[in-house]
C-alpha cells in the first residue's frame, strides 16, 4: 500500500529493461522482474536521500528505541546540519517515522532493515564514539531528574566499551524498581547485569 515503494520498484525495473512497448500497449520481462529484491529497494530508497539527512539516519543508527531532536543534535554537535530538514526529509522518504512522546515528538525506525542499511555504513569508532555521546547525554538528562530506561543507558554504555559503567546503571535501577516493590523489573534489570558481567568475565579469559 505504499505509492512511493511502488514507483520506486516501477523506476528501477523500467531502469533494468524490464518493460518493452508492444502492440496495443506494453510487454515486461518476468526475467528482469524476477531480479529486483528488497536490498535493490532500500539502496536506492537510501541513494536519493540528501547527504545531511544520510549522515543523520547513520548516527541515529545506533539508536533501537524511539529517540529525540535533542539527543540527535547531541551527536551531531562537532558537526552540525539542518536537522529539521534532514528528519522531514527521513519521514517523508519512510526510513523513520515520527510520533508524539512524553518529551515531545520522538522519531523511530520503520523497519529494522532500514535500520541495518545505515548501521553497516559506520565504522567501530564512529559507532563507539557516538554511543558515549549518547550516553553523555542521557546521562546529564538523569542528573537533571528526567526518567531515563537503564536499559538505554547500559546498551550505550556496552556500545562504547564500558561494561562496568553499563552494570552500575543496571543496579541503580534494580535498587530503585525494590525501592517501589516493582520485583520484576528489578529482577530483569539484576538479571541484564549479570548477563553483561558473564559476558566480560567470558571475554577477559577468552583473551
Amino acid at each position: 500500500g505504499n505509492c512511493y515503494k511502488v514507483r520506486l520498484a516501477l523506476a528501477q525495473l523500467d531502469a533494468r529493461g524490464a518493460f518493452r512497448p508492444s502492440a496495443p500497449g506494453w510487454t515486461y520481462d518476468r526475467g528482469v522482474i524476477g531480479t529486483l529484491v528488497a536490498p535493490d529497494l532500500l539502496d536506492a530508497d537510501i541513494s536519493r536521500l540528501d547527504e545531511n539527512t544520510r549522515a543523520l539516519l547513520s548516527d541515529a543508527a545506533i539508536f533501537s528505541y524511539p529517540f529525540d531532536a535533542d539527543l540527535l543534535l547531541a551527536l551531531r554537535e562537532r558537526d552540525p546540519i539542518d536537522l529539521a530538514g534532514a528528519l522531514d526529509e527521513a519521514c517523508s522518504a519512510y526510513c523513520i517515522v515520527r510520533r508524539e512522546g512524553p518529551r515531545g515528538p520522538e522519531f523511530s525506525w520503520s523497519r529494522s532493515a532500514t535500520r541495518t542499511a545505515f548501521s553497516e555504513r559506520l565504522a567501530d569508532p564512529e559507532r563507539r564514539d557516538l554511543h558515549f555521546r549518547a550516553l553523555s547525554h542521557l546521562e546529564s538528562r538523569w542528573r537533571s531528574g528526567v526518567v531515563v530506561a537503564e536499559e538505554r543507558l547500559a546498551d550505550h554504555a556496552m556500545g562504547c566499551g564500558e561494561p562496568a559503567r553499563a552494570r552500575s546503571h543496571l543496579r541503580r535501577g534494580a535498587s530503585d524498581a525494590l525501592s517501589r516493590l516493582a520485583f520484576e523489573r528489578a529482577h530483569a534489570l539484576l538479571g541484564h547485569a549479570l548477563r553483561i558481567g558473564e559476558e566480560a568475565l567470558s571475554a577477559k579469559i577468552q583473551f
